[in-house]
């Protein structure tokens, strides 16, 4: 659970960070103005360029954001911050970008030069880089690209998260008056992925656990995959995306559904969206696809599994079944506890049985403790909860027994 909470978490500050400047992104693409070379403290420079050049690529490190338009820009200063961008390993030259820095600045746009080098001048010291933006590359080549850390990101390591780099302030620099011979931050601009299905589109796709795939386009000096199921939850126009299920494939572009752990459920009506990861030979992370561009639902009646012990797809069908059942039983639980229907909830907690999903059951079972305002017992259930994998206990559940 503690994975979870910090993967959507981490999601959500992307979501937030990409709707403050890509916002400002969209309405600039359409006036084809972006700001040029000042980093004067109250006023951007207007640089025109052609539709082809629009580029939206960023790199998240940490950090909170105001709103791009409330930021001050980055005071005058002597120091030097250089970023070098690289494209297969080739300096990329003509990429225009910005940087937000210190939760609460800004910079206007710089133009790497033919060695692939930005600088942005700044004062001395120390600063944490929140994140760089990346809107115009002049002779951009066809497709759509991405920023990746060097090295980062790995299958052996991170693969559950979506900015690796991620940091409470974000990435700290030191910046003086001297230009250093290896700038302070290296950066690569990497194709994306290209998912075939599910489609891009602003409608959900209807797919079938023994009819349908997930297949994506080759991608260069890819030796794996890892293909991510993401739960889709609306609430209005807002969209909340769970990752719930990966996979690693090797040697293929395609992966069925029903590969993936599934049960019948003729109510259920779930939607899903899916990511494709590429990794070099070596394990490191080259791209991936672009985030949540299509999404899918089941329309056969069944529903796909979160796969958290890596068993499912080689267990029976049957034990399959049993476990989604009783964690629909232990989300009732959770509701009953919540309208104090303690009575209710207790009954219907010794209806768990699954070895699959005890854990869940003690940490239930200490939700109930902990409502009731039996501490002690409430204790001894998290930490039997904790035993079998559960360790995060929410302090929602904890309640008057923190």
């Amino acid at each position: 659970m503690k994975k979870k909470i910090l993967v959507a978490g981490t999601a959500l500050l992307i979501f937030v960070f990409g709707f403050l400047t890509g916002s400002v992104w969209m309405s600039n693409k359409f006036i084809g103005t972006f700001g040029g070379g000042s980093l004067g403290p109250d006023r951007e420079e207007q640089t025109t360029f052609t539709p082809g050049d629009s580029l939206w690529a960023y790199q998240f490190f940490g950090g909170m954001f105001k709103n791009e338009e409330q930021m001050k820009f980055v005071p005058k200063g002597k120091g030097v911050l250089q970023v070098r961008i690289t494209r297969d390993e080739a300096p990329a030259a003509g990429v225009g970008c910005k940087m937000f820095l210190n939760g609460k600045f800004k910079s206007g746009e710089q133009v790497s030069n033919a060695n692939g080098v930005l600088s942005f001048n700044l004062p001395e010291g120390e600063w944490y880089i929140n994140s760089i933006q990346c809107n115009r590359w002049t002779n951009k080549p066809e497709g759509e690209f991405m920023l990746v850390i060097p090295g980062q990101r790995s299958l052996s390591r991170n693969e559950g998260e979506f900015f690796p780099g991620f940091n409470e302030m974000g990435k700290k620099v030191t910046v003086g008056s001297k230009v250093q011979d290896v700038p302070q931050l290296s950066l690569e601009l990497n194709q994306r992925v290209v998912l075939v299905w599910p489609k891009k589109s602003g409608q959900k796709q209807e797919a079938s656990i023994a009819r349908s795939k997930v297949n994506w386009q080759p991608y260069p000096k890819a030796a794996d995959y890892m293909v991510k199921v993401h739960h889709v939850t609306r609430e209005g126009n807002r969209a909340t995306y769970m990752p719930v299920i990966r996979k690693k494939v090797t040697g293929t572009i395609s992966f069925p559904l029903s590969q993936f752990a599934h049960s019948r459920d003729a109510a259920a009506k779930e939607e899903y969206a899916i990511t494709v990861e590429a990794y070099g030979a070596n394990g490191n992370f080259l791209s991936e696809s672009q985030s949540f561009d299509g999404t899918f639902t089941l329309t056969d009646g069944n529903v796909l599994m979160e796969d958290e012990h890596a068993v499912y797809g080689s267990a029976d069908q049957d034990v399959v079944d049993s476990v989604y059942r009783e964690k629909k039983i232990i989300a009732s639980v959770e509701t009953m506890i919540k309208e104090k229907m303690y009575d209710q909830a207790e009954a219907m907690l010794t209806r768990v049985t699954a070895s699959d999903v005890q854990g869940k059951k003690h940490l239930m079972a200490g939700y109930l403790f902990a409502s009731r305002g039996d501490c002690k017992k409430a204790k001894a259930s998290f930490e039997e909860a904790q035993k079998k994998g559960e360790d995060c206990i929410p302090e929602e559940y904890q309640g008057k027994c923190k």
